[in-house]
C-alpha cells in the first residue's frame, strides 16, 4: 500500500547515498548547528536513531521524540560531531501552504500538461543527447508518454490507469526510499528511467553538468521546471487532500484528434465496502462533463453533469450504450442519472466536504 507524502527536493538520484553518520569522513551533506530543514523519516529505530531523506541525500541522525516512518518534519540541528542530533521544530498554525492555492496555481499548467509533456519528449530529448551523459535517459520515452497521455493506445486496456498512475511521478520519492531501504541502490536507475518525476530530475542534472548556460538550455530548462513544478504541487495537493479525509487527487491528459482534453480525478474510499470517484473531463466535442460514481455495498450509482440542455439530452439517449459497455467490463450500474451542472462540481466537492476517514491507495 502507498500512502500519502510530502513532496522532497532534490537534484538528482545520483545525490542519494547510504551514509551512517557516525563517521563523518567524506560527509557529502553539510550541517550547522541551528540549521533548520525539512525532512522525511525513512526508518525509525531504537533509542531515537533514525534514517532521513534530506538535502539530496540520505542519512542516519539521533532525534528525540514520537516519530512517523514516511512523514515530513522540521528539523533543528542541535549537534553535528560526533553524531548529527536533531530536535523537530513545532509546526505553527498556517504553515502549511492552502490547497486552495496549490490547485488554483496550477490550473494554467494542468490544461497544458499534454502539449508540455509532448514537446519536452520530442525537442528535450532531441538536445540533451549532445550532452556529457545524456544519451540514453530518454531511451524509453514513447512507451512513458503512452503511460501518461490516455489515447488511442489505452482504450481497451484496463491495466492502463495503473501504469499511469505508477509512471507519473506523484510516488518518486515512495520509489527511492523502497530502493533505498532494501539496500539496492544499484537498481536506482529504475526509478529514473521509468518515472516522470525521476526523469525530470536527471535531466535538469544533465543540463547543468557542463557548465554551460546558453539561451537553449535556459528554455529547456524552463519546459522541464514547469512540469516539475506542476507534480510537486500535485504532491502537495494530495498530502492536504489526505490528512484532511478528501481523498486522492490526479489529473490526466487526453489527446484527441486535434490538440488534448484532460480529466481530473477525485478518489475517495468512505467505508471498508465502498468508495467514490468524481471525474471531471474535458473534450473538444463533448465540453465539459463531470461524473460522480459511487459503489456502496455493492451498488453502483453513476451521476452525470453536463454544462447545457443539448448537451444532458443527448448524454441521456447514449445511456443504453453506456450501460451495455460498461456491463461488458463485468460493471453493472443500479441507477443512473443526467443533471446540468450548477458549477465546478468537483471543485465543490474537493473545497467542500472533508471527512476524518481513512484511505489507502493502492499501486
Amino acid at each position: 500500500m502507498i500512502r500519502s507524502f510530502s513532496p522532497i527536493y532534490r537534484k538528482s538520484l545520483s545525490d542519494i547515498e547510504l551514509i551512517n553518520s557516525r563517521s563523518n569522513k567524506g560527509f557529502p551533506i553539510n550541517f550547522k548547528n541551528g540549521e533548520r530543514f525539512k525532512g522525511t523519516i525513512l526508518k525509525a529505530g531504537k533509542w531515537g536513531l533514525v534514517t532521513v531523506s534530506a538535502k539530496g541525500g540520505i542519512f542516519t541522525a539521533h532525534a528525540k521524540g514520537q516519530l512517523s516512518e514516511g512523514s515530513v518534519y522540521e528539523f533543528m540541528v542541535t549537534r553535528v560531531r560526533p553524531n548529527i542530533e536533531l530536535r523537530i521544530v513545532p509546526r505553527q498554525k498556517g504553515q502549511e501552504p492552502s490547497i486552495i492555492r496549490l490547485w488554483v496555481g496550477g490550473e494554467s499548467a494542468r490544461e497544458q500538461l499534454g502539449e508540455m509533456l509532448t514537446e519536452i519528449f520530442e525537442s528535450v530529448e532531441s538536445s540533451i543527447s549532445q550532452f556529457k551523459d545524456g544519451s540514453g535517459i530518454f531511451a524509453k520515452s514513447s512507451t512513458l508518454l503512452a503511460e501518461l497521455v490516455y489515447g488511442e493506445g489505452a482504450v481497451g486496456d484496463p491495466r492502463w490507469l495503473r501504469k499511469s498512475l505508477s509512471s507519473s511521478g506523484l510516488f518518486w520519492e515512495n520509489k527511492v526510499a523502497r530502493l533505498v531501504m532494501e539496500q539496492r541502490q544499484a537498481s536506482g536507475q529504475q526509478a529514473v528511467g521509468d518515472d516522470l518525476k525521476g526523469l525530470l530530475l536527471r535531466a535538469l542534472e544533465i543540463l547543468h553538468s557542463d557548465g554551460k548556460y546558453t539561451k537553449e538550455t535556459a528554455a529547456m530548462e524552463q519546459k522541464v521546471s514547469k512540469v516539475l513544478h506542476l507534480i510537486e504541487s500535485h504532491q502537495g495537493i494530495n498530502f492536504h487532500c489526505m490528512n484532511e479525509g478528501i481523498g486522492w487527487f490526479w489529473f490526466l491528459p487526453i489527446r484527441e484528434r486535434h490538440g488534448f482534453g484532460w480529466a481530473k480525478i477525485l478518489a475517495r474510499k468512505f467505508s471498508r465496502k465502498g468508495f467514490s470517484v468524481w471525474i471531471d473531463i474535458k473534450l473538444s466535442q463533448l465540453g465539459r462533463l463531470q461524473v460522480f460514481f459511487r459503489l456502496a455495498e455493492s451498488e453502483l450509482r453513476l451521476t452525470f453533469f453536463l454544462e447545457d440542455e443539448h448537451r444532458r439530452k443527448f448524454a441521456s439517449r447514449k445511456a443504453g450504450t453506456l450501460l451495455k459497455a460498461m456491463e461488458g467490463q463485468g460493471l453493472f450500474v443500479d441507477s443512473i442519472d443526467f443533471q446540468l451542472a450548477k458549477g465546478d462540481e468537483l471543485t465543490a466537492e474537493l473545497f467542500g466536504a472533508r471527512q476524518k476517514v481513512g484511505f489507502d491507495l493502492e499501486v
